[in-house]
């Protein structure tokens, strides 16, 4: 039998930004993870207790954050000032903290919003503008691109438990620099610089690259383009 694989999960969003879908999606996460393994902000922070602290212990603890940011993720407050450019706003709290421990961090892009430019952001926050951020819509392509974020989470935690971090990691999903050359040197085995896949169903051959396979989370297309079934990859 396979073993199932664990992951413990911190939602960062914006409630006036990206409530509704955000909590669809926690429901996707919570029903293949487990309920116990998502964290979702105030829900999840008893009454009288410091939610910094609180949030950062949370994080620790945690092996992937997925920021979900929509088109009011800034949070504009008084016509010109942003929230997030306030020190003590929560969603630059977690994301800060998140990237001080080294921990993996998975954006997702609701209803059709861009990632934000650098100079937008603060110092602190940047980094997120280089990670590979996945979809989210709020129609028929919901179910889609939710199943996709559940498998790209999988293929997270399933890519660093095949190879030890080391004693000095902070969860078993903080990809340092050294783990993640470690990492892609195992994957690679020093060979050619593509992966291929093959569909069951027509036999259909593709290619990816493995940088992109690590880097990005990139998956075989889930409809075969040559057959348009579902396809099964050998």
């Amino acid at each position: 039998m396979e073993e199932k694989i664990t992951i413990r999960l911190f939602i960062s969003y914006r409630r006036e930004d990206t409530a509704a879908i955000t909590g669809r999606l926690c429901d996707r996460l919570k029903e293949r993870f487990g309920s116990d393994q998502v964290f979702v902000d105030i829900d999840d922070i008893p009454y009288g207790v410091d939610f910094v602290n609180h949030i950062h212990t949370a994080i620790r603890q945690s092996d992937l954050l997925l920021a979900v940011i929509g088109p009011n993720w800034r949070g504009k407050l008084n016509g010109k000032n942003y929230l997030l450019d306030n020190p003590t706003d929560f969603v630059r709290i977690e994301l800060e903290y998140a990237f001080s421990q080294e921990l993996a961090v998975f954006p997702i892009l609701v209803l059709g919003t861009n990632m934000p430019l650098p100079v937008d952001l603060p110092k602190g926050l940047r980094k997120i503008c280089t990670i590979n951020a996945a979809p989210l819509d709020i129609g028929r392509d919901f179910h889609t691109h939710a199943d996709r974020i559940c498998s790209a989470v999988e293929d997270i935690a399933a890519r660093v438990k095949s190879q030890s971090l080391g004693a000095n990691a902070a969860t078993p999903l903080a990809l340092s620099t050294q783990a993640m050359s470690e990492w892609f040197t195992v994957f690679t085995g020093g060979g050619t610089p593509d992966v291929e896949y093959k569909c069951k169903n027509c036999g259909f051959t593709g290619w990816i690259e493995k940088l992109h396979w690590f880097r990005d989370g990139e998956r075989p297309p889930m409809q075969c383009p040559k057959c348009k079934q579902q396809g099964t990859w050998t």
